[in-house]
């Protein structure tokens, strides 16, 4: 049990000179209370810190459509959450965020997703009638993969991202749901402004 928890949180400090032990207090960072997509910019407000976690992450190299990543900071403590289908990604992310002036402790909450054979498929499909629509497949070009994040768990689909209307994320759903061997979708596409 150990083993597993020490897995599921790693934790990463900075210099002591970057974070000072006896800091004042800051105010609560803006993210705290919701964790922020790395598929869609923060609605939150202009946070630098923030802002930075997010290009960090969403320019990892092994961040695609497959994958899930999702943040929030709490003053200089940045919390890592999500499902990857490359087990380098997590360890990637928790290193490139601790990089960051300002973050002072990285908890990595991200977990893996199964690498079966059942879900591939599922993956695969979803991922081709999505993309092969017409009208959907101007979001394919999006970095970190696309602009819909397809997670599958045991057959079971999450569309995560976002897209530019309401009707594109209820086309995006539709056209999931379509897809051989999909037992359960669940939509979270958000819309841009």
């Amino acid at each position: 049990m150990r083993y597993v928890l020490a897995i599921m949180t790693l934790a990463t400090t900075c210099a002591a000179e970057d974070c000072p032990l006896s800091a004042a207090p800051s105010l609560p960072a803006l993210s705290q209370y919701a964790p922020i997509d790395i598929s869609r910019l923060s609605r939150f407000g202009e946070n630098t810190l923030e802002n930075e976690v997010h290009s960090a992450l969403f320019a990892l190299p092994s961040y695609g459509v497959f994958d899930h990543l999702a943040f929030s900071v709490d003053g200089e403590t940045v919390v890592l959450r999500g499902q990857v289908l490359h087990p380098v990604l997590r360890g990637d992310a928790a290193n490139v965020v601790a990089t960051i002036p300002g973050v002072c402790r990285v908890v990595n909450l991200i977990t893996f997703l199964p690498d079966s054979p059942a879900d591939n498929r599922i993956r695969l499909a979803v991922d081709s009638v999505i993309y092969a629509n017409p009208s959907m497949s101007r979001y394919a070009s999006v970095g970190g993969g696309g602009a819909v994040h397809i997670v599958v768990q045991g057959g079971k689909v999450s569309l995560e991202g976002e897209v530019a209307s309401n009707a594109d994320a209820r086309r995006a759903a539709e056209l999931a749901s379509t897809a051989p061997g999909v037992m359960s979708l669940t939509n979270h596409m958000t819309t841009g402004h």
